[in-house]
């Protein structure tokens, strides 16, 4: 996964129809926590939820589509 900070490794990938979910370690100031993603296929997009483990911080869903060749 890319994000400004840089490249980032995802584990724990699963797929099960048009359902994914992976996970995201990620380093603070010394402080490590997990983002757990799920998400749908539909048509050329994906629709994700992310939430940190432990339940906090969960984002609105958002949307991730395939770029145009």
């Amino acid at each position: 996964m890319v994000n400004p900070r840089g490249e980032t490794a995802i584990s724990n990938g699963k797929i099960d129809g048009d359902n994914l979910s992976f996970s995201v370690s990620l380093s603070f100031g010394g402080n490590d926590i997990k983002l757990l993603f799920k998400g749908q296929v539909t048509g050329s997009e994906i629709k994700f939820t992310r939430q940190r483990e432990g339940g906090q911080g969960q984002v609105p869903e958002f949307t991730a589509k395939r770029a145009a060749t």
